[in-house]
């Protein structure tokens, strides 16, 4: 389905002022935090921010005012907050973690950030008010932890275990701070991304498989207190889901060519669109709030592309190249959208 230009002029009004982008450089040992211009397909240099030395930025998350970016890294105290003032970033303060972070989200509301380690097997949730960060709970799991996210009301936190047995993704209950087992799934092989739909009653869920002809990505319809399939595709590992915030695709991150999948959904079933060739395994992506805008990481690659859609086809409309390389701990968080500003 093609846009209208009813809807073209309705997406006009959402802009994403800014990308976040988390990269490494293992020559010099410095990760980095680079902050782009974003304009209707162009992409410019705003500034960007060293993380502390050998530290390797996994993961960004914007809280919803598009004032703070929290970056989950390497080396203590593994957990950072930076703020940007038009277009500057700066530091703001830090939590120190036991273990190497992985996965980060804001809630919706701004006022807590959720944050995975890559051993520990722990998930901190902390409160974030007058630009302190502090401890509120924890959930404990049993395996290693990577992608998390809150859910749309704030309600229920998703989280996967992380390219480990066994092979679930886990969704907590989430009220006031406080945070509680909800329910599971196991899906056929290795969890590496989640992300939920803009309503919040479908999970997407990246993974790999155990044997020939299970899926790669797997729809999980969720009612507030189970998941129950709804649907998947046969592709290659995905390392990285997100759905388009307008319209009812959702875009895979796979493993094999051409690296990049797009799906259509409904509450029952999902079926493939199309897909875009990179040179290797797309490890993040995240679309534009307009949802005409898909940003990748690219594995090992220093540059960032920009994609347009068009309601049917995928077309490179931009390119960026960041200091250092995009890594692959944490997939599909290493790049984020700012929120409409």
């Amino acid at each position: 389905m093609l846009f209208s230009d009813q809807q073209l002029t309705k997406n006009l009004l959402k802009t994403n002022q800014y990308l976040a982008v988390a990269s490494y450089d293992s020559g010099t040992t410095t990760g980095y935090v680079t902050l782009l211009n974003h304009n209707q397909g162009s992409l410019s240099l705003a500034s960007s921010y060293s993380i502390s030395s050998a530290s390797d930025p996994r993961s960004v998350g914007w809280s919803p005012n598009g004032t703070y970016i929290a970056v989950a890294h390497d080396v203590s105290p593994r957990l950072t907050m930076l703020k940007q003032t038009n277009g500057v970033l700066s530091f703001v303060t830090s939590y120190t973690l036991p273990q190497n972070a992985r996965g980060v989200s804001f809630s919706n509301d701004g006022r807590y950030v959720a944050v995975t380690t890559v051993t520990g097997s722990n998930l901190s949730l902390l409160s974030f008010a007058s630009e302190t960060l502090t401890f509120v709970s924890a959930y404990t799991f049993s395996a290693n932890v990577g992608q998390v996210e809150f859910h749309p009301t704030d309600a229920y936190i998703g989280v996967v275990h992380n390219n480990v047995s066994p092979n679930t993704v886990v969704i907590l209950n989430h009220s006031e701070g406080t945070v509680s087992f909800n329910s599971t799934y196991t899906l056929p092989g290795a969890t590496r991304a989640l992300a939920w739909s803009p309503g919040g009653n479908i999970l997407g869920v990246g993974h790999t498989r155990t044997n020939a002809g299970e899926p790669f990505i797997t729809l999980l319809g969720f009612n507030g207190s189970s998941l129950t399939y709804v649907s998947s595709y046969i592709s290659q590992a995905g390392l990285s889901v997100r759905f388009n915030p307008e319209y009812p695709v959702i875009a895979q991150g796979r493993a094999t060519t051409p690296f990049l999948d797009l799906y259509s959904y409904t509450a029952n079933a999902m079926s493939y669109v199309t897909s875009y060739t990179t040179v290797a395994n797309v490890l993040g992506l995240h679309w534009s709030a307009d949802g005409q805008y898909l940003s990748i990481a690219v594995n090992a690659q220093s540059n960032v592309q920009l994609l347009q859609y068009n309601g049917s086809t995928l077309t490179a409309v931009a390119i960026y190249s960041v200091a250092g390389i995009i890594t692959a701990a944490s997939y599909g968080q290493q790049i984020r959208f700012s929120p409409p500003i």
